[in-house]
């Protein structure tokens, strides 16, 4: 992908099915591939798209095989508001204290219908750690996920105080 996007234009392809044939010595005939692709910006998953199809048609063509290529756009990228994002880091460094909050450096590469809403209204999106020190952890999407139950509540803390500073906030906005 590196060579076909800008170096500093993030991106993410997964290829997380690949299906066809029933033993190694024999030629299938029939493959599917399924998967994602993530982008930040809406241009770049456009020119993956059309490159993934550029690459199916060469490898086919020089096989000559024959392909059919189905691309459906995922979710766009999420993006924060910044008011709403200030007011949950204040939220939560006031809940729970300054090292509860951690700053991601870079975009998180994350597919979420929650882009849908946050593209109509202001929104903000936030990840809270639902490990255990008691079991081996794992990231999302991985067979053995467990979500940590007692974790919840720190969730629900702060989604109820950011509720509560932001009713406060506009009683003052409208007095």
């Amino acid at each position: 992908m590196s060579r076909q996007t800008s170096p500093l234009d993030n991106g993410v392809i997964t290829f997380g099915t690949i299906n066809g044939g029933t033993t190694s010595n024999v030629l299938c005939g029939r493959v599917e591939i399924s998967g994602t692709v993530r982008t930040i910006k809406t241009e770049t998953q456009d020119k993956i798209a059309s490159q993934l199809e550029v690459l199916l048609r060469s490898i086919t063509d020089f096989w000559g095989g024959s392909y059919e290529y189905n691309y459906s756009k995922g979710y766009p990228a999420s993006w924060n508001d910044p008011e709403l994002t200030d007011v949950l880091t204040k939220s939560v460094t006031k809940t729970f204290g300054d090292q509860a909050v951690v700053v991601n450096e870079h975009p998180y590469m994350s597919g979420d219908d929650f882009s849908i809403v946050a593209s109509e209204v202001p929104s903000v999106f936030m990840y809270w750690g639902t490990g255990s020190s008691e079991k081996e952890n794992f990231p999302w999407h991985n067979a053995h996920y467990h979500v940590n139950l007692d974790a919840l509540k720190y969730g629900v803390a702060t989604g109820l105080h950011c509720i509560t500073e932001l009713l406060e906030s506009e009683k003052v906005g409208q007095a």
